[in-house]
């Protein structure tokens, strides 16, 4: 997620709502209705990790967030058969 957290399109709507864009990028993968597993060294950030569910991203906020899809898969799609991969947004 590194490089996800310095991109000027997730810094802009992590301003405007007033969250870190680590918060941002776990909303938009909520809003998508993915699973998200986060993980931290740091204890001190996991309270922030799990404070997502009053962040509600509008439809240009998915959207900006949605064209910066790089196509890149963290998972190999052919591993669950039968699952839609296909329709999944990809962002890293």
């Amino acid at each position: 997620m590194g490089a996800c957290l310095t991109d000027a399109v997730i810094g802009d709507i992590a301003k405007a709502h007033g969250k870190s864009p680590a918060q941002i990028i776990f909303a938009w993968h909520h809003h998508h209705k993915a699973i998200i597993l986060c993980q931290t060294s740091k204890p001190e950030r996991l309270p922030e990790n799990i404070a997502i569910f009053d962040i509600k991203l509008s439809d240009e906020d998915v959207k900006k967030i949605d064209e910066l899809d790089s196509e890149a898969m963290l998972y190999d799609p052919f591993y669950i058969a039968g699952f839609g991969w296909n329709s999944m947004p990809y962002y890293c």
